[in-house]
């Protein structure tokens, strides 16, 4: 009798406090530098690592400020 293999692919681990706050340092040192693609990029890998949390939120918060400046 042969059984199924089924191949699952890994779920991503949570990212950490740390590699967090290392996420929104990134994000706004590009906004800074005046990189506001690049920055709209990171804030919403940093939202999506933190949809629920306090660096989610924050984010969301600067994707709608960077949005409207036409980013």
């Amino acid at each position: 009798m042969q059984s199924e293999l089924t191949t699952q692919t890994p779920q991503p681990q949570p990212l950490n406090e740390d590699q967090l706050l290392a996420l929104v340092t990134r994000a706004s040192a590009l906004q800074q530098s005046g990189l506001n693609d690049e920055a709209l990029k990171a804030y919403e890998d940093l939202q999506a690592a933190d949809p629920e949390g306090r660096y989610g939120q924050m984010a969301q918060k600067a994707i709608v400020a960077l949005r409207g400046k036409g980013a």
